[in-house]
């Protein structure tokens, strides 16, 4: 399977999850297999994801950090984005600190998304 057939895979696993929108590594995926350039990311599903081999793949000197979960629409308001320096143990405590405060609200997550700090339109990197 390629392509078209990893995009339809890619909606047809959001849509048997009753999701009405995708994941943010979702959409980097459909993008890649159209051949558009995006930020370098990975999907961390907990801490132990984050290693010293990980990060080097960044180009920039801080990575973003993004809650993954269908239940919080406005991350940023929430606390499920931040913007932090590329070092193995600060990222490791942001992943963790995100997730536990999830968990604590009782809030389902599918890990954190990291990537580069690209800026958005208008200077945001949350954009």
């Amino acid at each position: 399977m390629g392509g078209i057939g990893n995009i339809e895979g890619i909606l047809e696993k959001a849509a048997a999850e009753d999701r009405r929108q995708l994941y943010e590594h979702e959409v980097y995926e459909i993008l890649t297999e159209l051949q558009i350039k995006t930020p370098t990311y990975l999907v961390a599903r907990g801490e132990k994801d984050i290693t010293h081999s990980a990060l080097p793949v960044f180009s920039t000197e801080r990575i973003v950090i993004k809650v993954i979960s269908s239940q919080v629409a406005h991350k940023q308001k929430a606390g499920g984005v931040k913007v932090v320096y590329k070092d193995l143990d600060f990222v490791t405590y942001s992943v963790r600190e995100m997730r536990q405060r999830f968990e604590e609200q009782s809030i389902r997550r599918r890990g954190a998304f990291v990537s580069e700090n690209r800026k958005g339109i208008g200077g945001n990197p949350c954009s």
